[in-house]
């Protein structure tokens, strides 16, 4: 968290930034308030955390909504992106050197279309959390990980 913090502390820098994006590769996700306690007024966004081929759909689920969806949120976090979209069922496409065992949300193989650990953490997410939601604040009881939002566009079915 120290070289956002310092890139925000610079009053010429500052300027041209409109916040912050994060990976979950090193750390804790409640790191991020840090960035949101020293620079209030920057955005902070979660743009990447893969989910690893073949993928194992219940820890897979359990970890990346409780990490993600819930924990980047309840630390300031204005999205969630899982990496990556699609790929085929060799985890292609992808740059050189880049991730060759990232699992897309879904596997694209010919005519076929498998929706993958990703798809249905997002679509979890989605459900229940349309655009223009507001974060509000909740309490966490003890072993019950949670986060809220304010929506009144959606009608629920």
């Amino acid at each position: 968290m120290d070289y956002p913090i310092q890139v925000l502390n610079d009053p010429e820098t500052r300027r041209y930034i409109d916040g912050t994006a994060f990976h979950m590769y090193e750390g804790k996700v409640e790191a991020i308030s840090e960035v949101q306690k020293a620079h209030p007024d920057k955005n902070l966004y979660f743009t990447e955390q893969w989910v690893g081929a073949p993928g194992d759909f219940p820890n897979d689920l359990k970890w990346h909504v409780r990490t993600l969806i819930i924990g980047a949120t309840r630390n300031w976090c204005r999205n969630v992106i899982e990496w990556n979209l699609a790929s085929d069922p060799k985890q292609d496409p992808h740059t050189d050197g880049g991730c060759t065992e990232c699992l897309g949300a879904i596997t694209i193989d010919g005519n076929s279309v498998i929706r993958n650990p990703a798809y249905y953490i997002i679509a979890h997410a989605s459900k229940f959390i349309s655009p223009g939601s507001v974060r509000i604040k909740s309490n966490i009881p003890e072993n019950l990980p949670n986060v809220a939002f304010k929506t009144g566009r959606r009608k629920w079915s």
